[in-house]
């Protein structure tokens, strides 16, 4: 049973997940449910573990406006990450005086699996605001995000080999 549709303006291509999750948060609030957390699940993230979900939940905690599944980034803004200037010429992203890719501070990026957020930050700002953020890190396989046809072939192909 589906408790509840999204009005076509929630359903297109472009559509938010901000106010999305915001429709399913009133709908919810205006039959008399109050939650203070809401775990979002994206559907081109297709590779998860039980165990994820009860390790972000124990990162969680009220001064926690979100905790979120990242990946390590491959690619480094102080080292292989470049930007165009206004002259044409490429920059590197973020400043810094590494001359080494190993001496460079970790990042970390969305991978889009596991969003669990405070619906009290929510309601103050949209989650790309937030500034208090815990990540929750996952493995390379677990990062894989369906954008295109060739990442569907990739996905198709690890659960067919049976690696998941």
């Amino acid at each position: 049973d589906v408790p509840f549709k999204r009005p076509a303006s929630l359903a297109a291509d472009t559509s938010g997940s901000y106010e999305v999750i915001m429709h399913a948060v009133e709908f919810y609030e205006g039959i008399g449910k109050k939650y203070s957390k809401v775990l979002l699940l994206q559907p081109t993230s297709p590779f998860r573990k039980h165990e994820d979900f009860y390790r972000m939940a124990e990162l969680y905690n009220k001064d926690t406006d979100m905790v979120v599944s990242v990946g390590k980034s491959h690619h480094n803004p102080y080292f292989s990450l470049f930007e165009e200037n206004r002259e044409g010429f490429l920059e590197r992203s973020k400043k810094g005086s590494f001359n080494r890719r190993q001496d460079c501070p970790e990042v970390y990026f969305y991978n889009g699996s596991i969003y669990l957020m405070s619906i009290n930050s929510l309601k103050k700002m949209p989650l790309h605001q937030f500034t208090r953020v815990k990540k929750y890190v996952m493995d390379d396989l677990y990062c894989l995000d369906i954008d295109s046809p060739l990442d569907w072939l990739i996905c198709e192909t690890i659960i067919k080999s049976g690696i998941l």
